[in-house]
């Protein structure tokens, strides 16, 4: 094992995330670990153990349990850059949460946080069109999505309005 250096790709729900990430990976040759794909064998288990919980209960009740698996999977990689992608929401704005998950993360040389921004009106827009049941309850909202606080931890930000090629250069040009 060795330090790795870490691309994040960070925003809200409907951001692009796991988009930007796996153009960022392919256009780099790198690895992407996306926080949905990595805890999905833990959902599966938990949607067993709690069938009384609808999918976005069931999500934020083991939301520090699916980090942590993220954590191990960068733990247990063998590549010196990788990309993980995910909403880290509370992460951006807590040093504290964000320390203790980099701790959990293993050797970590250095972190490039990319912060996903966008529009409110154009996040629910992707959210309705996905349909995914992990967004039941956002897309029951009546009143629509807020603005999300930007991040308190050192961070970059990506214009997710911008075409995912363009997305895709300007994280590449940030991190080289």
């Amino acid at each position: 094992m060795f330090p790795v250096r870490l691309i994040v790709i960070a925003g809200p729900a409907g951001s692009g995330k796991s988009t930007l990430a796996n153009s960022v990976a392919e256009d780099l040759g790198i690895p992407h670990l996306d926080f949905d794909t990595v805890s999905h064998e833990i959902i599966e288990i938990r949607r067993n153990e709690n069938p009384e919980l609808s999918e976005p209960e069931l999500l934020e009740t083991f939301k520090s349990e699916r980090y942590s698996e993220l954590a191990g999977a960068i733990r247990e990689h063998s590549r010196d850059l990788l990309i993980a992608s995910g909403p880290f929401s509370q992460h951006a704005r807590s040093s504290r949460l964000w320390s203790d998950w980099l701790g959990e993360c293993g050797e970590v040389a250095e972190v490039d946080f990319i912060w996903l921004h966008l529009d409110p009106e154009i996040r629910m827009g992707r959210i309705i069109g996905r349909n995914s049941p992990r967004d039941a309850q956002v897309r029951s909202r009546d009143q629509g999505l807020e603005r999300v606080p930007w991040p308190v931890i050192g961070h970059r930000v990506v214009d997710a309005g911008e075409g995912i090629d363009a997305q895709c250069r300007e994280v590449i040009r940030a991190i080289l």
